[in-house]
């Protein structure tokens, strides 16, 4: 094997296996959506294309944000305020304190892709993605809030 093809080699291998990464929970929204190649993000059975091939605009094909909480809301915590506040918001600990329980918790995430391109032959389906990816966690206790106010 000649220099060249070593060095393009091993950079396939860099490129293939350096990125590879197990994530366990997906948001489930482009499950069964039909005709668009982001299906194959959960279902890759389901290419989305029937053939030929793909090219995402680099930097705006896809953009995934969520925000999960155990039971209470943003408003709880945040509202229109009333009387001379009407046109502001305030922060309202008590009604936040009487809506979370003992334990609590926010997830967040955010995904997005920066270059996507596939193709599919015959039965065959052929993708690259290159996504950023961040996860946060929160957990807090009632106690904590008790404690701010």
């Amino acid at each position: 094997m000649k220099t060249g093809k070593f060095e393009t080699a091993i950079l396939l291998l860099i490129f293939l296996f350096g990125g590879v990464q197990i994530v366990c929970a997906q948001p489930n929204t482009l499950y069964f959506m039909k005709g668009i190649p982001q299906t194959k993000d959960l279902n890759p059975a389901r290419p989305g294309i029937s053939g030929g091939f793909y090219f995402s605009m680099p930097l705006f094909s896809k953009l995934d944000l969520s925000v999960n909480t155990n039971n209470w809301a943003y408003n709880d915590l945040i509202h229109w305020g009333t009387g001379n506040r009407s046109d502001s918001l305030v922060i309202d600990l008590d009604k936040f304190r009487e809506s979370i329980d003992n334990k609590n918790f926010i997830y967040e995430s955010a995904a997005l892709t920066i270059l996507e391109g596939g193709y599919k032959k015959g039965k065959n389906f052929f993708a690259v993605s290159l996504t950023e990816r961040e996860f946060t966690s929160l957990f807090f206790s009632k106690n904590l809030v008790n404690l701010i106010q």
